[in-house]
C-alpha cells in the first residue's frame, strides 16, 4: 500500500512538472475549445485555435505558447525578480547559453520544423527539409492612460507649469496579464502543404525537453512574400519594390499628435527655449505615446506610403539598456512593438527596420540625448556595455568578447519575436556606425583615422554572420547603415552577408536641382561617370536610408521636400527616405503621388 502511495505521489510530481505547448495563431483564441493530441505522452500539448486548430495559412503568423516545469519556471522567476539564491537556482529566459563563467544559467526553447508533402504551384517553390526556430520569452500587458492632461503633481519652484516624471508616469501605464504560457516560437510557413514540428528546451546547450511530433496543414493566402535584394532594386515575389515612405524613427511626444504635452515637457536652458521629450530626458514613453505613433503609421498609409524606417531607441523600442541580457524592465516596450508590426501588416507598411542607434555610443558632453548614451548624466542611466567593458571608449565595445556574445542574444531574441513577419522589409544592423569613436555627434574622424575601421568592418561582418545564420535572418535583407564617408578600405559591403549598401547622405549645399545625385550618388555611389571614384562597385542596391535638403531657401519646405523625394524617385537609388517629413505632414501626399506614378 506504501508502494502504491509513493507511486501515485511520484506520478503526481511528474505531471506537475510536466511541459505545456499551446499552439496559436492571430485569430481570436480565447474563445477556442483546447483539444489534447497527447495526454499519455510526457508533454501536455495544447492546441489552441478558433477556427481549426490543423490548418495555417501560407506566411501567417503561427504562434506556439510554451509553459515550461514547474522548478524551471521557479527559476526563472528567481531571476526576474533578481532573488538573492544561489546561482544554480536561476536561469535566464533571454539567452541561449552561459558563455562566460559569471553568466546566469540560460535557457533555448526553439521548434524544428519540417515539410512532408509540398502542393505549391509555383515554380519557385520546393519543400523546405527542416527550418529551426528560437523561442523567446515575454509577458502579456495591457496598457491604459488618462483622456486628458492634468496638471503637473510635484511642480517645479522654477518652472511651475512643467512635468516631472512623477507627472509623466501618472498619465498612463500597462498592467502585467497573467499568462501561463510565457515562452513563444513565432514561424511563417513559406509552403503549401503538410508540416511537422516539435518543440524543445535546452539548458545551457544541454537537450532537456523533446516534444512529440505534430502536424498542421498550410493553406493558401493572400500575402505576398519577403522583401529582397534584385541586382539593383529591391524585390517582392519576383518583382520590383520600390518603397515610398519615410523615417518613422520611434515613438516619441511631438507637436504634431500631441502639442500640449510638448509644451510640458519643453524648458529654457542658459536662456535658450528647448523643445523637449523623453528622448532628451530618461523617461520611458508612455501609452499615449505609442497610441500616437500609430496615428502616424496611419497618415503615412492613407497618404499613399508603403515604407518606414524605424529605430530602436532606449526611451521607446530598445529591448535593452539598464543590465546586458536582461530585458525584463523592458518587455512592455517588445509587447508595443508586436503592436506596431502588426498595424504596419494591416496597413500595408513595410519596416525598415534599424537595430542599433549611434546615439547610445555618444558620451554625454557632446551627445544630443545626454540621458540615453554611453555615459548618461545626471538622472540618466548609463548604457549597460559602457559598464560591461568597462571602458569610457565606445569603440571598445566592439572588440569586447562578452559584449559580442550579449550583443548577439539580443539580436536571437529580436530575430525570434519578430523575424515571421514578411512585413519586416530589411534588418539595418547599425544606423552610422562610422560616427561611434569621434567627440563630437555625427563625425566620422575616429572611424576614417588609419586602420581603425577595421574594428568597425570585423564587427559588423561578425554580427550580419549571425544574423545569417538563423532562418529569421536568412529570408530578411540585411544591411548597415554608414553616413556619408565611407573609408575607402572598408568592404563591409562586400560580405555575402549584406544584401544592400546603405548610406545616410543629405544635400546641405544651396539647391541646384542636379548636382548633390549627379555628384553625391551616381558618380560616388553608383559609379555611373567614373567606376573609380569610389569603393561601392556599384555591388548591389544602394539604399539612401536617410537623407533632406538641409538648406531650405526655395520656396518652401514643401517645395524642397518634393524636389528631394522626386529626384531620389529618378536617381536609381534602391530608395531613398527623408527624414524631416515626419515634422511635415503637410508633404504627406507627395508619397501617392509618387505611388501612382510607380
Amino acid at each position: 500500500m506504501r508502494f502504491i502511495l509513493i507511486f501515485f505521489l511520484l506520478l503526481a510530481v511528474q505531471t506537475n512538472f510536466a511541459q505545456n505547448f499551446i499552439f496559436l495563431t492571430q485569430s481570436d483564441s480565447t474563445s477556442a475549445m483546447p483539444i489534447h493530441p497527447s495526454v499519455d505522452s510526457f508533454f501536455d500539448i495544447i492546441l489552441l485555435q478558433s477556427e481549426n486548430s490543423s490548418v495555417v495559412r501560407k506566411l501567417e503568423k503561427l504562434e506556439i505558447g510554451v509553459n515550461l516545469p514547474l522548478e524551471l519556471n521557479a527559476k526563472i522567476r528567481n531571476f526576474i525578480t533578481k532573488k538573492l539564491v544561489d546561482p544554480s537556482e536561476k536561469v535566464n529566459p533571454y539567452i541561449a547559453n552561459k558563455s562566460f563563467n559569471h553568466w546566469d544559467n540560460g535557457i533555448r526553447v526553439f521548434a524544428t520544423f519540417y515539410q512532408t508533402n509540398l502542393i505549391d504551384d509555383s515554380a519557385s517553390s520546393s519543400p523546405i527539409p527542416f527550418i529551426e526556430i528560437d523561442g523567446f520569452y515575454t509577458k502579456e500587458f495591457e496598457s491604459w492612460s488618462l483622456p486628458d492632461l492634468p496638471p503637473p503633481l510635484h511642480p517645479d519652484r522654477k518652472n511651475p507649469l512643467k512635468y516631472h516624471k512623477e507627472d509623466y508616469y501618472k498619465l498612463g501605464d500597462w498592467n502585467e496579464i497573467e499568462t501561463d504560457y510565457p515562452f513563444r516560437i513565432r514561424f511563417a510557413p513559406p509552403n503549401l502543404g503538410t508540416w511537422n514540428y516539435k518543440v524543445f528546451a535546452a539548458i545551457n546547450d544541454s537537450l532537456i525537453f523533446e516534444s512529440e511530433e505534430f502536424s498542421f496543414e498550410v493553406i493558401e493566402s493572400d500575402k505576398k512574400g519577403y522583401i529582397s535584394a534584385g541586382t539593383r532594386f529591391l524585390m517582392q515575389d519576383q518583382k520590383t519594390f520600390f518603397p515610398v515612405g519615410l523615417n518613422y524613427t520611434w515613438p516619441e511626444a511631438d507637436a504634431i499628435y500631441d502639442p500640449e504635452l510638448v509644451r510640458r515637457f519643453s524648458y529654457t536652458d542658459q536662456g535658450q527655449y528647448l523643445i523637449g521629450n523623453e528622448g532628451y530626458r530618461d523617461w520611458f514613453a508612455r501609452p499615449r505615446t505609442y497610441a500616437n505613433y500609430h496615428k502616424g503609421l496611419d497618415a503615412i498609409a492613407e497618404n499613399g506610403g508603403n515604407y518606414v524606417r524605424t529605430i530602436m531607441y532606449p526611451s521607446a523600442t530598445d529591448i535593452e539598456w539598464e543590465e546586458a541580457g536582461n530585458y525584463t524592465e523592458r518587455l512592455h516596450m517588445a509587447h508595443e512593438l508586436d503592436q506596431i508590426l502588426e498595424h504596419a501588416e494591416a496597413s500595408g507598411l513595410y519596416l525598415h527596420w534599424d537595430l542599433q542607434t549611434h546615439y547610445s555610443f555618444q558620451h554625454s558632453q557632446y551627445a544630443y540625448y545626454r540621458n540615453w548614451c554611453w555615459d548618461s548624466q545626471s538622472d540618466g542611466t548609463n548604457f549597460c556595455y559602457r559598464d560591461l567593458t568597462g571602458s569610457d571608449f565606445p569603440p571598445d565595445f566592439f572588440s569586447h568578447e562578452e559584449s559580442k556574445a550579449f550583443y548577439k542574444q539580443r539580436l536571437r531574441y529580436i530575430l525570434a519575436r519578430w523575424g515571421y513577419s514578411t512585413h519586416v522589409a530589411a534588418w539595418e544592423l547599425f544606423c552610422e556606425i562610422n560616427n561611434v569613436g569621434a567627440e563630437e555627434a555625427d563625425k566620422s574622424t575616429y572611424y576614417m583615422q588609419g586602420t581603425n575601421y577595421q574594428v568597425y568592418e570585423a564587427w559588423q561582418k561578425e554580427m550580419a554572420a549571425y544574423i545569417k545564420s538563423h532562418y529569421h535572418g536568412k529570408i530578411h535583407v540585411v544591411t548597415s547603415s554608414l553616413t556619408d564617408i565611407k573609408h575607402n578600405s572598408d568592404h563591409t559591403y562586400k560580405s555575402r552577408d549584406f544584401d544592400i549598401m546603405t548610406q545616410n547622405i543629405y544635400d546641405y549645399k544651396k539647391p541646384d536641382f542636379a548636382r548633390h545625385w549627379y555628384t553625391g550618388i551616381h558618380k560616388h555611389k553608383l559609379n555611373e561617370l567614373d567606376p573609380n571614384a569610389h569603393s561601392y562597385q556599384n555591388i548591389k542596391p544602394f539604399f539612401v536610408s536617410e537623407g533632406d535638403a538641409i538648406n531650405i531657401i526655395c520656396d518652401d519646405e514643401r517645395a524642397e521636400m518634393r524636389r528631394f523625394l522626386w529626384q531620389g524617385l529618378f536617381s536609381g537609388a534602391a530608395g531613398v527616405l527623408s527624414w524631416d517629413m515626419r515634422f511635415a505632414p503637410h508633404v504627406l501626399p507627395e508619397l501617392g503621388k509618387m505611388r501612382a506614378f510607380i
